[in-house]
């Protein structure tokens, strides 16, 4: 469920959003709240198998309506959870009262049940047994609030309200009481301006007779037209629509000096691997040049085989084609991504724009005129700026890239063109991970070292880096290096931390020769070490 934006207002992450299990509530809905006891939250994390898996949703969760009911009040009206959780030292599960333990939460009357562990038996104490619950007995059928407590209860409807109900247990630790310093969940709602507004209104109806404008001239009373104009300033309204796939413009600047200090060639290859290796299968991509003018390299494809992966990579220009003019209209260029590249079909389109970004770049007017095609097409922009040393970059694109949540990178060459293409990849895969909709599709960096050589013949060094049980089995180790053929690199060899030796190994694979990655060449037959659990 998203609610997409309007036209010229600013990009507003979606109220709810429908994605795979959450990775510690699983298949829970959740709201996430960052603000203070009465205002919003920031947005409902839906799982899909709570939509997909209803069975398994009625019997885990119990009633689904009333459980996002629940999640939608803490998300508009700021109220919490009003149950205790297991082993937490501020909202435990647990009181005491009266030499009673009692079972943290909101209710109208006391619950009958017993406190059990794991296994069924009685006898454990919440405070010491980690695996101490309290379990329900029987229909507990004269418990009609709280929502935001046993929600699957048949009875219970509504939240409570200390304000009128007479008989409720005492208050406990629940993070609803504590977060809103005693406050119900019901007083918290009604304090909103939803419910401000529909009291006044009952308030205008019930003390005065009100004649709207009619051809009939008619008097329509209180009872009448109160409910209707209630109706229409509270109820909410869920937009539901599919997120579409991303489309990614490349637009990269070719003016001169994009290859002083013969730095082309790496930003060349720090593009080659991002389409080649890195861009997910099924995304969508183009690729747009500028200089004093602008150039579709490629139209928009979809990239679904090795295939159109070269076919687009092998548009990248070498150093041999860059313009041999030093200006730079970055404006011409997203003129040129708009009009003949996305066209009419804007819908999640995200250009990466590679490019000096000195403060010389735009004027004004084309900010102004960029600003607005970010927000009239809902346009994510991130940049990767490559100032010259010494030189500042424009902080507009900063400003500009946060307008839709896009990024903005920092790339210097200070004189170690292997860090400079390394960061270049980075800021390239930080943007497809800000995008990933499966983050575990992904490569995550696991260990990085620079090694600069002195004796190259004599030298060596070592590194120590952990890598997860749970992680791995597709996990590979490779080298940037300078030369691919001078590469440099004699052995390597691995200890686990069992101190089992694996290697040396001497072969280096030219798989990845193109983006100037060496990785191992395992002997046929034998699986890469990091294949064990314990290295």
């Amino acid at each position: 469920m998203i609610r997409p934006p309007k036209d010229n207002v600013p990009y507003r992450e979606p109220d709810v959003k429908v994605t795979q299990d959450h990775p510690i509530f699983k298949s829970a809905p959740q709201t996430q709240q960052s603000r203070q006891c009465g205002m919003r939250g920031d947005f409902i994390h839906l799982p899909y198998s709570f939509l997909t898996a209803w069975n398994e949703t009625r019997e885990k969760w119990g009633n689904p309506a009333k459980l996002f009911v629940h999640e939608w009040m803490k998300l508009r009206y700021g109220i919490f959870d009003e149950f205790g959780f297991t082993g937490d030292s501020m909202y435990p599960n647990y009181f005491h009262h009266d030499g009673q333990i009692l079972p943290t939460g909101t209710s109208n009357v006391p619950l009958k049940g017993l406190w059990l562990n794991s296994n069924g038996e009685t006898g454990c104490h919440p405070g010491t047994d980690r695996d101490c619950f309290y379990h329900l007995q029987g229909r507990n059928d004269g418990m009609t609030c709280s929502l935001g407590y046993l929600h699957f209860l048949p009875n219970v409807t509504s939240y409570c309200d200390n304000r009128s109900e007479k008989s409720m247990p005492p208050m406990s630790p629940t993070k609803h009481n504590i977060l809103c310093e005693g406050k119900s969940a019901r007083e918290v709602i009604d304090d909103n301006l939803d419910f401000k507004l529909l009291n006044s209104y009952r308030q205008l109806f019930t003390s005065h007779k009100f004649e709207p404008y009619s051809s009939s001239k008619a008097k329509l009373k209180n009872n009448q037209l109160a409910p209707t104009i209630i109706r229409q300033n509270i109820d909410p309204k869920f937009n539901i629509v599919r997120e579409p796939l991303e489309q990614y413009v490349l637009v990269m600047e070719t003016s001169q000096s994009m290859d002083n200090h013969e730095q082309w060639k790496w930003i060349n290859k720090a593009a080659q691997k991002f389409i080649r290796y890195d861009l997910p299968v099924n995304s969508n991509l183009g690729i747009v040049t500028f200089s004093n003018s602008s150039k579709v390299e490629h139209s928009m494809v979809q990239v679904h085989s090795d295939q159109v992966r070269a076919r687009l990579a092998d548009t990248i220009p070498d150093k041999y084609h860059l313009s041999r003019s030093e200006k730079r209209c970055v404006l011409c260029s997203l003129q040129k991504v708009l009009n003949e590249v996305i066209r009419d079909n804007r819908a999640g389109a995200h250009i990466i724009l590679i490019t000096q970004g000195s403060s010389d770049t735009l004027s004004l007017t084309d900010e102004e005129v960029i600003r607005g095609y970010v927000l009239d097409y809902n346009i994510k922009l991130s940049s990767i700026l490559l100032p010259e040393t010494g030189t500042s970059y424009l902080p507009f694109y900063d400003s500009v890239g946060t307008l839709m949540n896009g990024k903005t990178y920092i790339v210097k060459n200070n004189n170690h063109i292997i860090d400079f293409y390394v960061r270049l990849n980075e800021a390239f895969a930080d943007i497809l991970r800000s995008d990933a909709r499966y983050p575990t599709e992904i490569p995550e960096l696991v260990y990085k070292q620079e090694f600069v050589g002195g004796d190259l013949q004599a030298a060596s060094t070592a590194g120590n880096f952990l890598i997860d049980s749970t992680l791995g089995r597709d996990t590979q180790f490779g080298i940037y290096v300078e030369d691919e053929e001078e590469h440099l690199i004699k052995s390597i060899t691995f200890k686990d931390s069992k101190g089992k030796m694996y290697g040396p190994f001497t072969r280096m694979s030219s798989s990845f020769d193109l983006v100037n990655f060496k990785t191992i060449n395992f002997p046929a037959g034998q699986a890469p070490p990091f294949n064990a659990v314990s290295i």
